[in-house]
């Protein structure tokens, strides 16, 4: 799914304020939720549709995982051609992705941002509004490198062979995830039935290749009583799918 970060580019402040009309509303529109390079592959490319009346601004770079850096701070071993874009009214645009090659890990998937920032143009003349409020809007995409020794294998089986329980955490208590797989695993909400309730765990995330990640259960204080869970995922196609999974012991 995509994730768009707004940030206020500029704003003169008069008064009474106007906003740009549709001005925090996305422009650029990626054809694809999440990206996938195999190993082996010099690039990878990616659609994006400018469906503005007007002629639109497009910025693309590639970050860290978990990272807001912009263009000049990111340290990742892509290159986004072109790197900055004008894309007409009602126009699409291929953008690809060179990886440049890195010591990336050889037996799990990694992780990255694609970022394609809609830069807004100013009004200007005697039609410009006295005061503007001009909004940018960052679409972030999931960028997954896999590597040559995951060829033949999928990831469909990842969500549903994640090992789930019910652990300590702090002053409460928490939903545990093991992934043993070597995919990642993009958990969008995981509740289950604790003492006779309904309760949704908080911060639910992605869970890494071979790792561990805990979510917070709310108002949970005691030993909770649970055998079962729950969860939502997002599928590579980039759908929402549901399971449930038996808890175990820690």
């Amino acid at each position: 799914m995509n994730r768009l970060s707004r940030c206020v580019l500029a704003a003169v402040i008069a008064t009474s304020v106007s906003v740009l009309p549709n001005s925090a509303s996305a422009r650029i529109v990626v054809e694809g939720t999440r990206v996938f390079l195999n190993e082996g592959a010099k690039e990878v490319t990616v659609r994006v549709h400018n469906r503005a009346p007007e002629a639109a601004l497009a910025q693309v770079w590639v970050s860290e995982y978990g990272s807001n850096a912009g263009p000049h701070e990111a340290q990742t071993p892509f290159v986004a051609l072109p790197p900055l874009v004008r894309i007409d009214s009602d126009k699409k645009q291929v953008l690809r992705l060179r990886f440049l090659g890195a010591d990336l890990p050889a037996d799990r998937e990694s992780v990255f941002w694609l970022n394609i920032l809609d830069v807004p143009s100013r009004i200007a003349g005697e039609d410009a509004p006295q005061a503007q409020i001009q909004v940018a809007v960052r679409n972030q995409l999931k960028l997954f490198y896999r590597p040559v020794s995951l060829k033949g294998k999928t990831s469909a089986g990842a969500a549903a062979a994640l090992q789930w329980s019910v652990v300590p955490q702090g002053a409460g208590w928490a939903l545990q995830a093991r992934n043993n797989s070597p995919f990642h695993v993009n958990t969008a909400s995981a509740t289950g039935m604790v003492n006779g309730r309904v309760v949704e765990a908080r911060d639910v995330d992605m869970v890494k290749p071979m790792s561990v990640e805990q979510f917070p259960l709310p108002g949970v204080s005691a030993r909770p009583s649970a055998n079962e869970v729950q969860f939502k995922f997002i599928n590579e196609s980039g759908g929402v799918a549901e399971l449930s999974a038996a808890l175990s012991d820690a």
